[in-house]
């Protein structure tokens, strides 16, 4: 177990396909992990990232390099769909 900003700091892939992102949900920084994972050198404008969050959680996504392209309600859990903004393809 390692904190998240420190695992993907020393990630290192050519390519990832699908982000799936499930913090606590406390987890208070949101908007942080977004652009650092937005910004990861394996992200590409063909990755999806996906985030699970409280449904009560209200987000301002904004320079962080993402999209919302759909947002799906589950249970207590939101689900949150990205696309890449100006990402190499």
């Amino acid at each position: 177990r390692m904190p998240v900003f420190t695992f993907l700091k020393k990630l290192q892939v050519k390519r990832l396909d699908c982000v799936f992102l499930d913090p606590p949900y406390d987890f208070g920084k949101y908007q942080k992990l977004l652009k650092t994972v937005s910004l990861l050198p394996g992200v590409l404008s063909s990755t999806k990232i996906i985030l699970e969050a409280s449904k009560r959680k209200n987000f301002r996504i904004s320079k962080s390099g993402l999209t919302v392209i759909r947002s799906l309600n589950v249970g207590d859990s939101q689900l949150m769909f990205f696309s890449i903004e100006n990402a190499s393809t």
